[in-house]
């Protein structure tokens, strides 16, 4: 902290800070910290200190109300330039911006708080600066880049003497070579940072380490220990009483309950998280811990409260616009649904993370939500759309090194093929699942040994030290001896009190002689728990010192003779006890790491047993001490008994061999097969064209008598009006000639001659209607061009025609389209159907009705736009439903409708538009619904 921050604070902890104009953020209303009323009553000279304060301890939990307090801040520096405290400000402005996921706007901040600090030559500043940005990259999973920012961090920290950020950086660089898969540095910096908290008398952050340590053994499957060292960390943060932490640490430990199977327990330590962190207001955490309940539950079996939990997570994560976390949560609603086989919610969670992983470019949840839409696939019988996409996830998985990912797919790709009878492909992708088993652990069991290395290194470090203090407390007791005896002749006259210093001195030894005891039953203790460890890892630990040519092994082979030394560095001594055959490659392997000492050694070969058979081992090892000229020194390594993975190996070969000629004779019969399906097909194809002619001509029938019942009623009004009219006309000529015409005759005449010609005209005029419907029903391919246009809008210009009826009868509509959707298709012809469809609404559903509601919900998926139409009106009775869409059907027949509108609904959509109409059935008394689905571009369409 520079010299003008302590002044500040100084200054603000002593003066009486007069009130802000403005009121400082607020998470939950009313709410306010110390910190804040404080900031508060500052004024503007006094105010920045105390924000930076407030930022170094909230930022991580409260990045709304942060970003809020940055921007006060800045306008502040705006009026009174200060490059120190404005590159503080902007460090953590990039940090609360980080956390919600808005990298890019973080990293042009975190760039312009490290020039700011290059410029003032404020190395505080930069350790802050290189350390937020090492952060940034790491988020962008950039964990290279990372490590080597955070190294220069750390060289500043280590210039000026900072052991508190030389503690917290070495925490960073643990998490990044965590990342990086070398767990063994991990752990080595992990204890080196609680090394330095504890000098530094910082428990809680030495806890903190504790509980990072146990997160890693958690990663390489150790839960035990990981267990252990999470519960000591948790009981140091309930001693402190720090609920912030406390928080993270319930979390974590219920993770581990959850991997050993207790999900009991680990939902009672999610709970006591999730409230500590809701009485914090830390909304970021909470969503996490309600993803983890989710996942707890749904492993537990209780489906209703997986779901229950991970739609508060995903509702939060939208709400703090938590992007990675909403993905996340979609992700595995998505998985939920489709173990409950509820495809259509599947489909729509899984779609919605792909869309926001895709967004945040995070290749390995990508790869995750692919899997999970193959596995979908599969449970549907698409086997060959879930191999698709089962491929897209190897390949995006194995460019992010998300090994579990590729070795779940490769399995689940494996099934498919074996389903759909491509045995080969099966065979091909179940080798290169048993392939990658195999890379994973040895990497599995190359990390444990890591592990392993660091913590017994440590423990002989321990020992060491426990030594040298074992030998100066020798030393002190042999003084204090020396100097009990002197004493004891100089003060001889005085008897009484030489006594009580006897006794004394006698206590005092016998404590000493205690610790010393207690010492060595611990240093006994860390060598079981090391025996232990390998014992449960089934390897054998080997330490080959260079220099003595001696070999120490721990948790050695009972049956196996192996030599303590190899004189001159040569391994002839293992001759007789590892396989002529095996011999020369191993030597041949163990001289090239020893020439290069590159990597890591690595052999597999056969050991003799006492009884004379052979054990197959893996012997892996790597130099850990080099001299000056860089030639190592010493090398550690563990033999695995790999027998029964050989012999599996063996299995695997012979049922390959076998499925190879299942897949020979399969083939041979699929052949077979597939002749006789083509005959059959070929039968059906001769039947199909015949049902189709005979349909035709029933379906010529039924529309030629629909005409003929529809047209013939105005034109038999006709015929007859025109036979009245012809008898009218005689009888009235004949009165002319006859000279017997009356005047009441003569207008009797014009009357019912103007009545009949309206009746002629009215019918003409119904049947020249009928005919225009009627050539509505074969679609004309040739009146209308394709264009694009705006869906949304074309759906508002079906409304125009109809705004008056909708007024009248008080009814209202409405059109749900969550973004733009632009298609290439025929409007008229889709404005058409859907004037059809709201005719239909006002006319039969709403007509004993008012205020009837017609919804209307656009989407698109990929290539394909549907239309949901839907009213509340009073429906269609189950009994019309089959002949809906059947020309001249109609129940208001008696009210001059035709029954016309819904078939030429149905034509326009299937051969005009190229999609599909299909009556949706809706709950109970919620009107009627349809479903209109067609291509977004119809030049494209099948």
């Amino acid at each position: 902290m520079s010299k003008h921050l302590a002044f500040f604070l100084t200054l603000a902890s002593c003066c009486y800070l007069a009130p802000l104009s403005f009121a400082a953020p607020q998470e939950v209303p009313g709410a306010l910290s110390t910190q804040e009323t404080a900031i508060a009553r500052a004024s503007d000279s006094e105010k920045i200190p105390l924000i930076i304060d407030f930022l170094y301890k909230n930022v991580h939990f409260m990045q709304d109300k942060s970003l809020a307090y940055c921007r006060q801040a800045l306008a502040i520096l705006a009026k009174h330039p200060n490059p120190d405290y404005e590159s503080q400000i902007m460090s953590y402005q990039a940090t609360a911006n980080m956390y919600l996921g808005k990298t890019t706007l973080a990293t042009e901040q975190i760039t312009r708080a490290l020039a700011l600090a290059d410029s003032q030559n404020n190395d505080a500043n930069r350790i802050l600066a290189y350390k937020v940005m090492g952060r940034i990259q790491a988020s962008l999973f950039q964990h290279q880049a990372a490590l080597a920012t955070l190294e220069k961090s750390y060289d500043i920290a280590v210039k000026t003497d900072d052991n508190r950020n030389q503690a917290g950086l070495l925490r960073l660089m643990a998490y990044e070579y965590r990342n990086l898969s070398l767990l063994g540095k991990s752990l080595e910096f992990h204890l080196q940072s609680k090394k330095l908290y504890q000098a530094l008398g910082d428990n809680k952050q030495s806890a903190h380490q504790l509980a990072n340590a146990g997160s890693l053994y958690r990663s390489i499957g150790d839960l035990d220990t990981a267990l252990d060292y999470l519960l000591q960390a948790l009981k140091v943060m309930q001693d402190l009483g720090d609920a912030q932490a406390l928080a993270i640490l319930y979390n974590n430990t219920a993770r581990v309950y959850q991997s050993l199977g207790d999900y009991n327990q680990a939902l009672v330590m999610y709970q006591e998280s999730l409230t500590i962190k809701e009485e914090l207001g830390y909304r970021r955490g909470i969503v996490l811990t309600l993803l983890n309940m989710g996942e707890s539950y749904r492993l537990a079996g209780e489906n209703t409260e997986a779901l229950n939990k991970l739609e508060k997570a995903l509702a939060l994560a939208r709400e703090i616009k938590h992007t990675v976390r909403e993905g996340v949560a979609a992700l595995h609603l998505g998985k939920l649904y489709r173990e409950q086989q509820d495809f259509p919610h599947a489909e729509g969670y899984l779609t919605t993370a792909l869309d926001i992983f895709t967004r945040a470019e995070n290749p390995s949840r990508i790869a995750d939500v692919k899997l999970a839409m193959g596995k979908m696939r599969t449970m549907q019988g698409e086997h060959r759309v879930a191999i698709e996409m089962l491929k897209q996830s190897i390949k995006i998985a194995d460019k992010a090194s998300a090994n579990a990912t590729v070795l779940a797919a490769y399995r689940e790709l494996s099934l498919n093929y074996e389903q759909i009878g491509e045995f080969q492909l099966a065979l091909a992708a179940n080798k290169n699942y048993q392939g990658l088993q195999k890379e994973i652990s040895g990497q599995k069991s190359q990390q444990r040994i890591d592990v392993l290395r660091v913590s017994y290194n440590l423990d002989q470090k321990q020992r060491q030290i426990e030594s040298l203090t074992q030998k100066n407390k020798i030393s002190a007791l042999e003084i204090t001896n020396q100097i009990a005896k002197r004493n004891t002749y100089l003060i001889a006259l005085f008897f009484s009190f030489s006594l009580l210093a006897f006794v004394y001195y006698r206590i005092n030894t016998r404590r000493q002689l205690a610790t010393e005891r207690k010492a060595l039953q611990e240093i006994t203790v860390s060598k079981e728990r090391l025996k232990l460890a390998l014992w449960g890892g089934g390897n054998e630990l080997w330490d080959w010192d260079l220099g003595s040519h001696q070999v120490t092994r721990i948790n050695h082979f009972s049956d196996i003779s192996l030599p303590e030394a190899y004189p001159d560095n040569d391994i002839a001594p293992l001759k007789g006890s590892v396989h002529p055959d095996d011999y020369p490659l191993l030597a041949l392997s163990l001289e090239q790491y020893l020439t290069s000492h590159l990597g890591f050694f690595e052999a597999c070969y056969r050991l003799k047993r006492k009884d004379g058979s052979w054990m197959w081992v893996l012997d892996r090892g790597k130099a850990v001490e080099f001299d000056l000229q860089g030639n190592p020194t010493r090398i550690t390594g563990t033999l695995r008994d790999i027998s029964d993975l050989k012999s599996h190996e063996q299995a695997l070969i012979k049922l390959n061999a076998e499925l190879e000629l299942r897949v020979e004779k399969r083939t041979a019969a699929l052949k077979v097969a597939n002749r006789e399906l083509q005959d059959k097909i070929e039968e059906l194809k001769d039947l199909q064209l015949t049902l189709v002619e005979v349909e035709k001509i029933a379906s010529l029938a039924r529309l030629v008598s629909g005409i003929a019942h529809e047209i013939n009623t105005p034109l038999g009004i006709t015929i007859t009006a025109v036979s009245a009219l012809k008898e009218l006309t005689e009888a009235f000529i004949g009165s002319f000639h006859a000279q017997k015409l009356t005047r009441s005759e003569m207008e009797n005449f014009i009357s019912r001659l103007q009545t009949s010609c309206e009746l002629i005209e009215n019918n003409a005029a119904r049947s020249s209607a009928l005919i225009q419907t009627f050539k509505q029903v074969s679609v004309d391919q040739s009146s209308e061009n394709a264009k694009n246009f705006d869906l949304q809008g074309c759906i508002e210009q079906a409304f125009t025609g109809f705004k008056s009826q909708l007024a009248q009868g008080e009814h209202s509509y409405s059109i749900a389209c969550p973004r733009s959707i632009t298609i290439f298709s025929y409007p008229e012809s889709l404005i058409q159907v859907m004037a059809i469809l709201i005719e239909n609404s006002l006319f039969h559903g709403f007509e004993k009705t008012k205020g009837g509601v017609i919804r209307i919900t656009l989407s698109k998926n990929q290539d394909r736009v549907y239309i949901e139409y839907q009213d509340n009106g009073q429906g269609i009775k189950q009994e019309d439903i089959d002949q809906l869409f059947e020309p001249f059907y109609t129940t208001k027949r008696n009210k001059n409708f035709t029954g016309l509108g819904l078939h030429i609904a149905y034509n326009q959509v299937s051969h005009r538009l190229g999609g599909s109409i299909f009556y949706q059935m809706p709950p109970p008394e919620t009107g009627a619904a349809f479903t209109i689905c067609i291509p977004a571009d119809i030049s494209r369409k099948v």
